[in-house]
């Protein structure tokens, strides 16, 4: 009975030491993941000595009240680069918000429907996506085809995959280096933004 009660224990070990290997593996794969994006949706530099992942949705009041500090701190920052990965937890809408920025990468003109959605986000109809048309210079025929590009959907899926895998907090989230998770207050500046791009540097050394 004693080498059974060793041998069930030993069982029970493995079980454990290789379910902890196999979130250990796959926790890794994600973090790697994260900046498997196309280099036509990030924002910055490639060569960039820090990277920085948003999750976010685009009618997220806090996601929306983060952005001024965020984009003052990498202008002034200059040496990162940006991969803002859209969700669509809540809403159709918002799921239609994503596809069409994301599709917008096509033409070269995702950061700036991006922002012209991030800083004065209504529901997308004709009128919208006219003023949109005026301020970005994008073709909204050729945009209407890349928003029912199956990749892109596929990426807006792995967005929320990885969203849920990593257990992040609630949206706006931000992992910037290899281990800094930050979730902005209300009211945060770019100096708040600077002082975690510094902290994740130091980490990084």
């Amino acid at each position: 009975m004693k080498h059974t009660g060793f041998f069930l224990f030993a069982a029970l070990l493995a079980v454990i030491i290789g379910w902890l290997g196999w979130q250990i593996f796959t926790a890794s794969s994600a973090h790697n993941a994260l900046y498997d994006m196309p280099a036509s949706l990030s924002i910055g530099s490639p060569a960039a000595d820090l990277k920085i992942v948003e999750f976010f949705e685009y009618d997220c009041r806090p996601c929306q009240d983060a952005q001024e500090a965020l984009h003052e701190a990498i202008r002034k920052d200059g040496n990162t680069l940006l991969f803002p990965r859209a969700l669509g937890l809540d809403s159709a809408e918002s799921i239609h918000a994503a596809l069409l920025s994301y599709a917008a990468g096509t033409q070269g003109k995702f950061p700036q429907v991006h922002a012209a959605l991030m800083r004065n986000y209504r529901v997308i109809n004709e009128e919208v996506l006219n003023d949109m048309a005026t301020t970005t210079g994008i073709d909204l025929e050729k945009l209407g085809k890349d928003m029912q590009d199956p990749a892109i959907l596929a990426l807006l899926e792995e967005n929320s995959s990885l969203h849920q895998h990593l257990h992040l907090p609630q949206i706006p989230v931000f992992l910037v280096g290899k281990n800094i998770v930050y979730s902005p207050p209300e009211g945060v500046t770019a100096k708040d933004f600077l002082d975690v791009f510094a902290a994740a540097r130091a980490e990084q050394e």
